[in-house]
């Protein structure tokens, strides 16, 4: 391997492991529960009804699990269109992250 190359890498990796690092820091308790949850999932339910169960689950209110699905939808970690039609999905980024979180 080329020293050019090993750089490369070398850079991957440090952006790899600054990327991880920062989002456990960054993402709050809740969110990283809801990852978790979603990354276990292996039903397709649309945004609305994912909810209703998380509140069951979470044992907190509708409007918490709202905003942390929005927040983490900001992030790009998980995405829907249409909440009462569209199941919601993780991102390539957020499945890597939970193997991480675990």
């Amino acid at each position: 391997m080329s020293s050019k190359n090993k750089t490369k890498l070398a850079a991957y990796l440090s952006f790899k492991e600054s990327f991880i690092a920062i989002a456990l820091i960054k993402l709050n308790k809740k969110e990283k529960q809801i990852l978790k949850i979603l990354a276990q999932k292996e039903t397709q339910e649309n945004a609305t009804q994912t909810v209703r169960n998380l509140v069951i689950v979470l044992n907190c209110a509708p409007s918490t699990v709202w905003a942390t699905i929005r927040s983490l939808r900001s992030l790009n970690l998980i995405s829907y269109n249409r909440p009462k039609e569209d199941s919601l999905s993780l991102s390539k980024t957020a499945l890597f992250l939970v193997e991480k979180l675990q």
